[in-house]
This record gives C-alpha cells, sequence and structure tokens, in this order.
C-alpha cells in the first residue's frame, strides 16, 4: 500500500471514493468505486497525493446495519432477523437469516462422502454469538460477527456498499471437530416451487418441495457459483 495520505482519480480528474480495508486474516488492502468502465473495455485510475474524504455510507445503531440499499438487523447473538430490500421496499426473510447451524455427521458407512438426510434431525445448539465490530467508510461498511463453539470458532465480515446493492458475507472458520456439518441458514420470504443451481456449464432448475423419492434423495444438490429463488418481479441469490 502507498504510505500516507492518497487518492484515486480517472483519467478525466474524477476522484473515486476510496477506502483502506482488513480482511479477517489482517491482511490491508484499497477498496474504490471504479465506475463507468466501458464493456469489454478498461479505464485508467491513478493514485496521486491527496486528502481522501472520509464520508460514511452506512450506519449501524440498535443492532442495525442500514445503507441506502438495505435495513439489516441482528439479533443479539448475531443471527440476522430481518432485511429490508429499500429499492423493493419489502422484507427479504420470513424467518432466520445467516443462521449458523451445526448437526451431527454420522453416516453409517463411507463417511467421508456420505450425508444422510437425518442429520437434520440433530442440531447441536451453537446459539451464541456476538456482534463484535463495526466499521464504516465512504465506499463500504461492516459488522464482524464471532461466535466460539465446541472446539472451533467461527468469524464473519457482513458488507454492504455505497454504489452496489449487495451483501458480502466475508467468512473465517478455525475448524476443529469430527463428524460435524457446518451450514448457514436463510428462509427467504419468496413463493416459488422451484430453485436455480449454477454447475460447472450450465445452470439447473430443481424442485423446492420433493415430490416422490427420487426428489427426496436430493436433499443435497451441487451449485458451484450461486444458487437462486425467484418469484415473478423478485429474487434473491446466494
Amino acid at each position: 500500500l502507498k504510505s500516507g495520505d492518497f487518492i484515486i482519480e480517472d483519467d478525466n480528474g474524477n476522484l473515486a471514493a476510496t477506502q483502506k480495508v482488513c480482511d479477517l486474516n489482517g491482511n490491508e488492502t484499497v477498496k474504490f468505486a471504479a465506475k463507468d468502465i466501458p464493456a469489454f473495455g478498461y479505464k485508467v485510475f491513478y493514485i496521486k497525493d491527496g486528502k481522501a474524504t472520509n464520508e460514511k455510507c452506512a450506519e449501524f445503531k440498535d443492532n442495525t446495519l442500514e445503507n441506502k440499499f438495505y435495513k439489516i438487523s441482528f439479533a443479539q447473538n448475531g443471527d440476522i432477523v430481518s432485511i429490508y430490500d429499500k429499492s423493493n421496499d419489502r422484507e427479504v426473510l420470513k424467518g432466520a437469516g445467516n443462521r449458523i447451524c451445526l448437526f451431527e455427521d454420522n453416516a453409517s458407512s463411507h463417511d467421508a462422502w456420505d450425508i444422510i438426510p437425518e442429520h437434520r434431525d440433530f442440531e447441536v445448539d451453537i446459539s451464541g454469538g456476538e456482534i463484535a465490530e463495526f466499521e464504516n467508510g465512504p465506499v463500504e461498511a461492516s459488522v464482524i460477527y464471532k461466535k466460539k463453539f465446541l472446539n472451533s470458532t467461527f468469524e464473519q465480515k457482513i458488507i454492504v456498499y455505497n454504489d452496489i446493492d449487495r451483501i458480502d458475507f466475508e467468512t473465517k472458520a478455525d475448524w476443529n471437530e469430527t463428524h460435524k456439518i457446518l451450514r448457514t441458514d436463510f428462509e427467504f420470504d419468496i413463493v416459488t416451487d422451484k430453485y436455480t443451481t449454477n454447475l460447472a456449464y450450465a445452470s439447473m432448475e430443481r424442485p423446492v418441495n420433493a415430490f416422490n423419492t427420487y426428489d427426496e434423495a436430493r436433499f443435497e444438490v451441487c451449485a458451484q457459483d450461486f444458487i437462486d429463488m425467484s418469484e415473478e418481479g423478485f429474487g434473491v441469490s446466494i
């Protein structure tokens, strides 16, 4: 990183919002808003001496993180209880969001490969957790969520942006468990009978509900880049 104060400008002298951030491993980087980049093209930005703006893109108050796109409310243990989409004027969740779940994994054979559907009946209580930090700047704002359970620790940086209507979850786990499955649970307020997953060379629609034994066997599915649930006019992708 360039030491001291600096600014980033495009080739027309337009100032880009700039922010120094740290990831969960303590690595410091610079993020800036690169606007108006042409399709299949490029744009040049320059680092210059100067004092960058210290504007804030969000606020965190009463366990609620809010920017111009979303209002995200947290329970005391760090679980998300509400994601309000301001652009679409609607609630995204109908229950828990980003609830970190731990299950027993006791497959009778091939335990490196098999996951049995009954594992969902054996959830381990790891409900504790906390919002530990809040960071805010002109490019992004974030809360850091920490959880300790059994022999492991779990840490997440939940990020919202000033110019992007997206929520990022940067995750770090110090995993020291055996025969356990760690998951995150989102209950979306979306009415649909199917969802879409991305594979290596295609996207595939799958039924939400199990109507036969074939569907019941697909309680675990592949998703390389995203899972999408959509209804007419609205949808959510992870």
